[in-house]
């Protein structure tokens, strides 16, 4: 049986290479007679082409190898959700009901224990965070077999790990670099296109994007590619010139290499003009869009996120009542509410993916796969490393701020709502990396002390979505710190001295996850109602059940129903009461307590029967719970 785990697939586009190709296979199939993995290093700059060089590989050798497995190294978020796709490969965990250590776990022994008999090949790929705590947790994760290959991708000098080889990749060949270029635009004007890739420095990025503009605005006029790019570097020069030097992504270059500091300095300049150029030509909404989703995580970009959320769906309040929500303030982007607004599912899925296509003919964005192979609703696309922090990097920052809070908001209305989060929704799964990119930038945001008060209340909202999906994929150390900080804001706006009690058991179980750092972090004062309170403890009870602190779900329940004593008379219309009973059901059959349970769970069920229907999702989870403590 062979796995072949990864999302992407070579470029139909790619030249070159033949030697770093022959020295990796080469170094791979010579003959072993240790018990130690063969590690390879493709060393160089951004945009010159080593992930592609790593998937030409596979492409051309993945018969050879019983598994091939694709891990995204770019930080510690994406490597962990690579190796959950790796371990459910493998039959370990579903819709991300393991945790991320346990699946590095499997995915290491089952690749010791085959790679004893049969060949396997990991690809590391996007090493390029210089942090030394990370690059030391990576080292953790490399297997070792006899039988094991491993391929990383950096361009961090530090990956010389020890007994490695390395294939340094550099810029193309000028033969290369022009071949690359005719693949858009033909076989004519050679001389034209020498001097075109000549001045882009052979850089296959900047390459591709030449030739993707001159095929799709100058009708494949080579001759004139250099007059529109002159004139985009004199411009971005009067405008834009200290970008080369905060550009991220050669931050971490080693500056005594000797390409090291012409990196810093120049190969910026290239690239970006040649991105700002066809950046121009896009469709307007195109160009919105590239800039929205170069706020979300790079390799997950999917039209069905974009779609769940920027459409319109309704929400219910405490008593079940339900109501439509009104995109316009929940912060999504004004320009997708309206391409979007009035259509079918079927129209807005074709109008997002006419707008990716448009980012993809311009070399912006990559389809993951054929249009085919995954139907028009379920397109998956990614974005170079070089193009996603270009994106964001070329706004100003009011800009960035808007279109950060815009991006949090829409990955937080495309949440699958259910059970508050509780039950780890395949589809929710799927919005894990999105909340990880977002992850800083919420916590800035939130505790800007000039963002307006209406956003700042929204944020607070998102914060308890993103920390609930958290803590319900087993992402506690994620999960808290938002549960926490919606608290302690939160409680800020009660009379404490109503609350006393409720708040200081409260404050025992999640205060220590929040501590302000600064000045900026001090909370607002806001309007809070008790009801906006109970979710929070409810969450928090149900995770410490999980984490099998019975006692202390058992402290926070009695806290709920004291609350619940606390409120008006119409209680029992509010569905809080139903879901503490099912939760206080489920902790005191985990204590032993045989009798009370099943009557609170049958409580509950009949409660959300009779709000919501047999077949709604609540209703059929607390049915569950009814069956689990009342079977002998």
């Amino acid at each position: 049986m062979r796995n072949l785990i990864t999302r992407r697939s070579v470029s139909k586009r790619f030249v070159g290479r033949h030697k770093c190709l022959g020295e990796l296979h080469d170094y791979f199939k010579a003959a072993r007679t240790d018990g130690n993995s063969r590690i390879a290093v493709l060393l160089g700059t951004g945009g010159e082409g080593k992930t592609q060089t790593a998937l030409k590989y596979i492409n051309d050798h993945q018969s050879e190898y019983q598994h091939v497995i694709w891990i995204d190294g770019t930080n510690i978020h994406t490597a962990q959700q690579s190796f959950i796709d790796a371990a459910s490969m493998f039959g370990f965990g579903t819709g991300g009901r393991m945790k991320p250590e346990d699946s590095i776990t499997e995915v290491k022994n089952i690749l010791r224990l085959r790679g004893k008999t049969a060949p396997w090949l990991l690809v590391l790929d996007n090493l390029d965070d210089p942090d030394e705590t990370y690059m030391a947790q990576v080292a953790t994760w490399i297997p070792h077999a006899r039988f094991g290959s491993i391929t990383i991708t950096t361009r961090l000098k530090a990956w010389k790990i020890h007994g490695a080889k390395v294939v340094k990749i550099s810029s193309l060949s000028e033969q290369e670099a022009v071949q690359l270029l005719q693949s858009w635009v033909g076989l004519d004007d050679e001389e034209d296109s020498k001097k075109i890739v000549t001045r882009l420095g052979c850089m296959a990025l900047a390459v591709n994007q030449a030739g993707a503009f001159i095929s799709k605005v100058l009708d494949g006029s080579v001759s004139s590619y250099l007059d529109y790019y002159d004139a985009a570097c004199e411009e971005m020069l009067k405008h834009g010139s200290k970008y080369a030097a905060e550009w991220e992504y050669w931050k971490s270059m080693d500056p005594n290499e000797t390409d090291g500091v012409s990196s810093i300095q120049s190969k910026p300049s290239n690239v970006w003009a040649a991105l700002e150029l066809s950046f121009r030509y896009l469709k307007p909404d195109a160009a919105k869009l590239l800039t929205l989703i170069s706020l979300l995580e790079r390799n997950n970009v999917t039209v069905d996120i974009i779609c769940r959320g920027a459409s319109a769906k309704d929400e219910s309040d405490c008593k079940g009542v339900t109501k439509p929500v009104d995109l316009s303030t929940a912060g999504i982007s004004q320009w997708l509410i309206d391409l979007l607004k009035g259509q079918s599912l079927k129209a807005q899925i074709i109008r997002v993916n006419l707008l990716m296509f448009n980012l993809v003919n311009f070399s912006f964005v990559h389809q993951v796969s054929s249009r085919e192979e995954q139907g028009i609703a379920n397109q998956k696309f990614w974005i170079h490393p070089i193009v996603h922090d270009w994106a964001r990097v070329r706004l100003k920052r009011v800009d960035l701020d808007r279109v950060a809070m815009e991006a949090i908001c829409l990955v937080s209305h495309a949440i699958e709502d259910s059970l508050q989060f509780l039950w780890p929704q395949d589809a929710n799964f799927a919005l894990l990396a999105h909340l990880d990119f977002s992850y800083s930038n919420l916590l800035r945001l939130i505790s800007d002390p000039e963002l307006h008060q209406r956003e700042h209340e929204l944020l607070l909202q998102v914060a308890f979505r993103f920390g609930s999906l958290y803590r319900a994929h087993n992402r506690y150390a994620q999960g808290d710190p938002l549960l926490s900080l919606v608290w302690t804001h939160r409680r800020q706006g009660l009379d404490q001295s109503a609350y006393k009690t409720t708040v200081d058991t409260v404050n025992s179980f999640m205060a220590p996850a929040f501590t302000p750092q600064n000045n900026n972090d001090q909370c607002r004062t806001t309007y809070t109602h008790i009801h906006d309170l109970i979710p929070i403890i409810q969450v928090e009870a149900i995770s410490i059940y999980h984490q099998g602190n019975f006692q202390g779900a058992s402290s926070l329940i009695c806290t709920l129903n004291g609350l619940h004593s606390e409120l008006s008379r119409a209680q029992h219309e509010c569905f809080c009461i139903f879901e503490t009973l099912r939760i206080h059901s489920m902790v005191d059959n985990a204590q032993g307590n045989l009798l009370e349970p099943s009557r609170m769970a049958k409580e509950a069920y009949e409660a959300f029967r009779m709000k919501l229907g047999p077949t709604n999702l609540r209703t059929l989870f607390a049915q569950i719970g009814y069956l689990v403590t009342s079977t002998p």
